[in-house]
């Protein structure tokens, strides 16, 4: 049996710590909905402790792969992309808006995905013709899941907890928190090859002109801007 957790938020400056509070009960899949603002988690039992605002109940389908298969669209470009355990199911607003954005550039060379969660957004930029993609991710769950996914597709990922301070990209993209973009300003930047396209995800309006500002001062130039149902993506080029 499986479990829906939903966590009511009531303004954004909850986000960080109720988001750690629903990692901590190790829930299959996190998913971050905006009307109303709402953490939702699929969990294998009811928390016997939690100290946010909570409701639990059964989820619709017997079983968590059915859970899932039929609460997800399909992943795009004939991908098969299970997304249990790690962000990147391919549903949230943050990484359609990336997936969008990788399908109207392609094909590029090289690949960074920061944050790569699921591995979705590297193997979509493989299946459109990059020659190679790597994913980081502080997460090694998470990792575990983006390399079956390469494995199931039959896509050569390669996969570390840290940006690779020794290649270069001509595509970088980040869908993380608003606060980690600016953490990872300067690697992202030096990931950059001649030409490369920086897309940064997972940023609140609210901080949107900030970040903008922190890669610009950083050499960049701001191509386009991208809104999803409250949430923005940025889209930066190198001026090299």
């Amino acid at each position: 049996m499986s479990y829906t957790l939903e966590v009511p938020l009531r303004s954004d400056d909850q986000l960080d710590a109720a988001l750690a509070a629903v990692e901590a009960l190790s829930p299959r899949q996190i998913e971050l909905v905006d009307d109303p603002p709402k953490i939702l988690a699929w969990i294998d039992a009811p928390p016997l402790t939690f100290a946010w605002p909570h409701t639990v109940t059964p989820a619709v389908l017997l079983d968590w792969e059915s859970t899932w298969s039929g609460a997800l669209r399909a992943a795009p470009l004939g991908l098969k992309v299970s997304a249990a355990g790690a962000f990147g199911s391919g549903v949230h607003p943050t990484t359609q808006m990336c997936l969008d954005r990788i399908i109207a550039g392609s094909p590029f060379r090289a690949c960074l995905d920061v944050g790569t969660g699921s591995g979705i957004l590297a193997l979509a930029a493989l299946e459109l013709g990059a020659e190679r993609a790597h994913g980081t991710d502080v997460d090694s769950g998470a990792l575990a899941i983006a390399r079956a996914n390469a494995e199931k597709n039959g896509l050569a990922l390669t996969l570390s907890e840290e940006i690779p301070g020794e290649q270069r990209f001509d595509l970088v993209v980040a869908n993380v928190l608003g606060a980690a973009l600016l953490d990872l300003a300067p690697a992202l930047v030096r990931a950059l090859d001649n030409g490369g396209t920086l897309l940064l995800s997972g940023i609140r309006e609210s901080e949107r002109a900030e970040i903008t500002r922190v890669f610009v001062r950083m050499g960049l130039r701001h191509r386009l801007d991208f809104d999803r149902d409250g949430w923005c993506a940025v889209e930066l080029a190198t001026s090299w």
